[in-house]
């Protein structure tokens, strides 16, 4: 048997027809474009979800999984933007810098 998680699962592939429909593409938009606070907050809930049912708790107990109680906090680095030219040659010194 094996069980999925909803909010674990991404859908891979979409029809055409699913791609022509705006509503369709709109709403799964409200889904799949979340920022990081949001998706932090869905992922402990899910994991006060799971940590309240009993059922859950003694299947992780047998397999010896233990999921913290905060997130994992990692430092990024942020890089300097590139600065990108156009004009007729590529390198012209009358062309429009773009960001």
């Amino acid at each position: 048997m094996l069980y999925l998680l909803p909010e674990l699962c991404n859908m891979t592939g979409l029809t055409d027809e699913q791609r022509a429909n705006q509503n369709l593409m709109k709403d799964m938009g409200a889904f799949t474009r979340i920022d990081p606070t949001q998706k932090g907050n869905q992922l402990l809930s899910l994991r006060r979800r799971m940590q309240n049912c009993d059922k859950v708790k003694q299947r992780f107990e047998g397999w010896g999984v233990n999921i913290d109680h905060s997130l994992l906090g990692l430092q990024g680095r942020q890089l300097v933007p590139e600065k990108i030219f156009v004009g007729p040659d590529g390198r012209s010194g009358q062309a429009k810098q773009v960001s």
